[in-house]
């Protein structure tokens, strides 16, 4: 599925031609400071994170465009990270779009796929203590708290999520 749309929004696979986006995203005091430093300042560097997350068959990333206006405003990610049990969702967006509903209107349309498809029984999501609006967000996605892990030297939030 190329494209998935909701009321306001289209979700469209990753590419190649989003390099400026993603240069744009990562490099946003949010994404470093609860993601972390990517150091995508090109865009040859871009294009060589956009094509890791194509060529990796376990990670499906989206570009969040305002369907009204086709104007990049966040990623969202599928992916199955070593440290987790079961897939993750991670999501991230523009300062500007932050607080404005974008975030739970794609993280809850990608939800509902991946319940129609019956492939996963849970879907895992991490973060940072400190990244409230992240937590509030999965919160209201009916995630619930499982653990704390280390990761890297970093302690994460690990939410799951029942489908």
């Amino acid at each position: 599925m190329n494209f998935i749309n909701t009321k306001r929004l289209k979700l469209e696979l990753i590419s190649v031609k989003d390099c400026d986006f993603i240069i744009e995203l990562v490099n946003t005091e949010g994404w470093i400071s609860y993601i972390g430093n990517r150091n995508i300042r090109t865009r040859t560097k871009a294009k060589t994170y956009i094509e890791n997350f194509k060529s990796d068959k376990n990670t499906i990333v989206r570009i969040i465009k305002l369907k009204e206006t086709n104007i990049s405003i966040g990623i969202i990610t599928i992916l199955k990270r070593d440290y987790l049990e079961y897939c993750d969702i991670g999501f991230a967006l523009l300062p500007e779009y932050s607080n404005q509903g974008f975030a739970f209107e794609a993280a809850e349309a990608v939800i509902n796929i991946i319940k129609e498809s019956s492939a996963h029984k849970y879907i895992q999501a991490t973060t940072v203590p400190d990244n409230l609006s992240s937590i509030k967000l999965l919160k209201k996605l009916a995630f619930k708290f499982e653990k704390k892990i280390e990761v890297e030297k970093k302690t994460l939030n690990v939410y799951i999520l029942k489908i």
